[in-house]
């Protein structure tokens, strides 16, 4: 059975299905392999719009609601509760982010050229830092959302190791490689090509950017 690998991020997503030929990224946007994690809810048509759309959609002026960084709700009871979208129609954060999911999972479909029920996803080594239950919640969140859209057989990679794993996999020899992982949250992995991970580092950059909302 086909599967995919999932990047859902708090700035930009993408996802890969896998091929004879290894992992290849899906066309999730116009041509592009990544696009903003933000869903718009036009008011007027009732509609959603996604990635570039969805910003261009706020930006243009359209009334609705423009929903940005919504990764960054998982862990809090609040992911759980509803927000207005406009014309007194609410919808649940996580159900936001099961729309992004879905989303992502249809373009995987068509690349794979069938139905997709197994997912790699990737996830920060912390969610939430200093805080293990959150964290924890961060990710039955993430999973619950990932089943409601379809996937059934659901695992997790910390991203910084799914990078070493890609880098490891180049190799044909014994290297030192330090893996990054920029953005709102950096780490840093050291990773021998035939060992396992010697130390870990942690930095953290947490600023609110979640909701934006026009008005006609």
């Amino acid at each position: 059975m086909s599967f995919c690998a999932i990047d859902f991020g708090t700035s930009n997503s993408a996802v890969a299905v896998a091929t004879s030929a290894g992992m290849r990224l899906a066309d999730v946007e116009d041509g592009h392999t990544t696009l903003p994690t933000a869903v718009f809810f036009n008011v007027d048509d009732h509609s959603q719009a996604f990635g570039r759309r969805a910003i261009s959609a706020y930006i243009d002026g359209f009334d609705g609601r423009l929903m940005r960084s919504i990764k960054s709700i998982l862990g809090s009871p609040l992911a759980e509760a509803s927000t207005d979208i406009g014309n007194g129609s609410a919808v649940s954060y996580l159900e936001v982010i099961a729309l992004f999911l879905s989303w992502l999972k249809r373009h995987a479909e068509r690349e794979a050229d069938g139905p997709l029920r197994r997912a790699v996803l990737g996830r920060p080594v912390f969610f939430v830092d200093g805080d293990p239950r959150a964290d924890a919640l961060a990710q039955r969140q993430l999973e619950e959302a990932a089943r409601s859209v379809g996937f059934d057989d659901i695992h997790f990679q910390y991203e910084p190791i799914a990078a070493a794993f890609d880098y490891e996999s180049r190799l044909d020899a014994d290297a030192s490689a330090t893996c990054s992982r920029r953005g709102r949250k950096q780490q840093r992995l050291p990773w021998p090509a035939a060992g396992k991970p010697s130390s870990n580092w942690i930095s953290w950059s947490r600023n609110s950017n979640l909701l934006s909302t026009t008005q006609a």
